[in-house]
């Protein structure tokens, strides 16, 4: 009798435990996903659990042929236990427990990752490269369109004015603001001299253009001042991380408060859409639900999914074995 108490003891001193830690993993998911009071959630995910650990000892009741249940309660028993199961573990306990473990090895590098590539997007507007990279396209383009003229003039069958002359100077025109092109190629003496005048026109008006470009592109002294903070603040996220100064659960709230403050900015003014009411690998972390889709879609292939889901099984296991030798009639 004594060794008997002794066990029941024991196993309730591990269940606890195993439902602390439980609880502890539950609460982590269930914050990330709705952010209500921790109280109340740790309510919630210890009521979940003890009806999971309920929901075990109901099966084992049903199937034990040694204790005294009626065998008119059994069935009944029986599909009460699974019924419990399924509805408070295998929908809730075991997907959130699974999820806050996976982020435990997930979160701080898709956190880097994330602030890194907005890092690199903020500088590039602050030191102006990416009205470079824009004028550089359009640059380019004339070039093309240049010597897509040239070509024209050397055409085999009508040197000096082929087939698609007008087209190419009417995009040039446009392109640079200007008029001039076609009016010189449709002059009776076109020929390579007039090339060489539309070149020197075009690069005339280039110089003329990009001045113009570089002063609408640029960006007012408020903009680039809000850029300076927010590099400021994602370079003193990036050590913090590094240094291990922050929870999993500050590293992705925190990561997404900042990218929602810096997403716009970019979209704005890099005039890049990808950018638009983006959501982010990290944010996506806060819900169970975007986690699991991202497992099922191939993007944290090789994080260990499946280790951690084993694990988070594994603990509410021990947890139900433990409640049921607890508390199993002898």
């Amino acid at each position: 009798m004594g060794n008997n108490n002794f066990l029941k003891i024991g196993a309730i001193l591990l269940w606890i435990a195993m439902s602390v830690l439980s609880g502890i993993l539950t609460v982590e998911s269930f914050y990330l996903l709705i952010g209500w009071n921790k109280i109340i959630l740790w309510i919630i995910a210890l009521a979940f659990l003890f009806l999971s650990s309920l929901g075990t000892k109901y099966i084992y009741d049903s199937l034990n042929t040694n204790n005294d249940l009626d065998y008119e309660k059994r069935r009944p028993r029986l599909f009460s236990g699974i019924a419990l199961l399924i509805c408070f573990w295998t929908c809730f306990s075991l997907p959130t427990n699974t999820h806050s473990l996976f982020i435990y090895q997930t979160a701080q590098e898709t956190a880097q990752k994330d602030l890194t590539e907005v890092e690199v997007k903020l500088q590039d507007l602050r030191d102006g490269k990416l009205i470079d990279i824009e004028w550089g396209k359009k640059d380019n383009e004339v070039s093309a369109l240049l010597n897509n003229l040239e070509s024209e003039f050397e055409h085999f069958e009508r040197p000096g004015f082929g087939p698609r002359c007008k087209d190419i100077c009417l995009k040039i025109e446009k392109a640079v603001n200007s008029d001039g092109a076609w009016k010189m190629v449709t002059q009776p003496t076109a020929d390579r001299k007039t090339l060489s005048a539309i070149r020197t026109e075009v690069n005339n008006q280039m110089q003329i253009e990009k001045k113009t470009f570089y002063n609408r592109k640029k960006l007012d002294t408020k903009t680039i001042e809000e850029i300076k903070k927010l590099l400021s603040n994602t370079t003193k996220l990036k050590n913090d991380l590094t240094n291990n100064n922050l929870s999993d659960e500050q590293t992705i709230l925190l990561t997404t408060s900042l990218l929602h403050r810096s997403y716009p900015v970019i979209a704005e003014h890099a005039k890049d859409p990808t950018f638009n009411n983006r959501v982010s690998k990290t944010e996506k972390l806060k819900s169970v639900f975007d986690t699991l889709k991202g497992w099922i879609d191939g993007e944290y292939k090789g994080r260990g999914f499946i280790f951690w889901l084993i694990m988070s099984v594994l603990i509410d296991v021990a947890s139900f074995v433990f409640f049921t030798v607890a508390f199993k009639k002898d």
